[in-house]
């Protein structure tokens, strides 16, 4: 008891010197903003710059701070969900219990593309909502559908410059059919963009990558068939996440042009 209050005065000393204000939720400290602050909080990526100059600083002499990134994780993951739920389901029981919820990533069965794989990743509007959600449901027990399902953090995903996200050239289907082939996505892109445009097409199971000369062709595309249909699925399109040797070799030649 006396080392807890002995960190408390200490906490309390450090707000009253500094001027900072010094507060804890959901089990993160948070110190800061600075005194007579006005307008909102920095921008994601400000934790770079602040690394980058705080790492390894002398905070006095003889002792020097360590600076890492924390984790912004705004994806829970939730297992055991009936396969015959889908995504507005889902978003309509949870929308029952918790708030901030922005996406639902929800994986359908390879043999039967009108069931999911029983699991889903829930994106929040912040890592504070996700962190609110995840401790109401867990701590109420709160069952959806009458069934008590698995909850916790997903993995958070590499982060990745946006600046960098820009100069992607291809892009990531996913929720194709099996039997769905790589002449029949070649197909489907020619539809809306010249055929010199497409570079290459990999098909995995029910996934593909679609690799485009440029950027503005492989826009139109994911525009275009994001939400629509192929071979009687419906897909969804997104920009792929290069690999990280990809990614430090672009993230080289934005900083070269920048």
């Amino acid at each position: 008891m006396d080392i807890i209050n002995n960190k408390t005065e200490k906490l309390l000393e450090l707000e009253m010197r500094t001027g900072y204000q010094l507060t804890q939720t959901n089990g993160e400290r948070r110190f800061g903003p600075p005194p007579n602050w006005e307008g909102p909080p920095p921008p994601r990526g400000n934790a770079e710059n602040a690394i980058q100059t705080l790492n390894d600083f002398e905070l006095i002499p003889g002792f020097r701070i360590g600076v890492v990134k924390s984790v912004d994780n705004r994806k829970l993951f939730f297992g055991g969900i009936p396969k015959d739920k889908n995504k507005e389901d889902i978003l309509e029981e949870l929308n029952k219990h918790v708030d901030g919820i922005k996406e639902i990533i929800l994986y359908k069965n390879h043999l039967d593309a009108t069931k999911s794989r029983g699991f889903a990743f829930v994106e929040f509007e912040s890592h504070k909502s996700a962190a609110m959600a995840r401790r109401k449901l867990l701590t109420d027990r709160i069952l959806l559908w009458g069934i008590g399902l698995q909850v916790d953090w997903a993995l958070p995903e590499r982060e990745i410059d946006e600046d960098v996200m820009r100069k992607v050239t291809v892009l990531f289907i996913r929720d194709l059919l099996l039997s769905t082939t790589e002449k029949t996505l070649y197909g489907a892109m020619q539809s809306v963009v010249a055929r010199d445009t497409i570079v290459k097409i990999k098909k995995l199971r029910n996934f593909a990558f679609v690799h485009f000369t440029d950027r503005e062709n492989a826009q139109k595309c994911l525009d275009y068939w994001n939400g629509k249909t192929i071979d009687s699925a419906i897909i969804e399109v997104r920009w792929a996440r290069p690999s990280e040797k990809e990614y430090r070799c672009m993230k080289s030649r934005v900083q070269l042009i920048q």
